[in-house]
């Protein structure tokens, strides 16, 4: 919204399996903004996305040309990180917004589980979910999420967490500025 209230043009792709999309073309100017936020609020997002295949795939990369921004969860066996040096090889700033369910941030099973990964075609897992599990897993998130942290220093990259409850502008506007993901 900031770039395109001062004039300057915004893109939107999608990035889905190994496919990249583009959603509205170049958007410059308030009502093209909204309609693209429209058009964005549509979309049903799920499953698994190879992010380096799919920016492979994109038809209009960009060279030198601007700030791109990947949001994921970044739980994926996908080479996220390749995608990201692909962006910054293109001479492009990027930075990347990891997106975390309230039950992906802080789970709150407990007792005997099945747990079923909708993203893997419905592999299930059963568990005992006690308390040493729930303090292993939010030690194995705050490890990944340093990981994801180490690697944005290493390429003077910004990086802001979120949850998905959360409505994204107070995220941008609150901790954007912060973060260094907007100037």
């Amino acid at each position: 919204y900031l770039a395109v209230s001062n004039m300057d043009a915004v893109s939107f792709r999608l990035l889905r399996g190994n496919r990249c999309a583009e959603l509205c073309g170049w958007v410059a100017g308030r009502e093209h903004f909204y309609a693209a936020v429209r058009q964005i609020e549509t979309l049903e997002f799920g499953g698994d996305t190879d992010l380096g295949a799919a920016l492979r795939d994109d038809r209009h990369p960009g060279y030198d040309d601007g700030m791109s921004f990947i949001l994921s969860d970044f739980l994926t066996d996908s080479d996220w990180k390749g995608a990201a040096d692909a962006l910054l090889a293109r001479r492009r700033e990027c930075a990347l917004v990891q997106v975390l369910s309230p039950e992906e941030a802080e789970p709150s099973l407990s007792g005997l589980c099945r747990i079923i990964d909708a993203e893997r075609g419905g592999a299930a897992l059963s568990m005992d979910v006690d308390r040493s599990a729930r303090r292993a897993y939010r030690e194995a998130v705050r490890w990944f999420q340093e990981e994801i942290r180490r690697f944005c220093v290493s390429r003077g990259m910004a990086l802001l967490t979120m949850r998905s409850d959360e409505p994204v502008g107070d995220a941008l506007l609150k901790r954007g500025f912060a973060e260094g993901l907007i100037r």
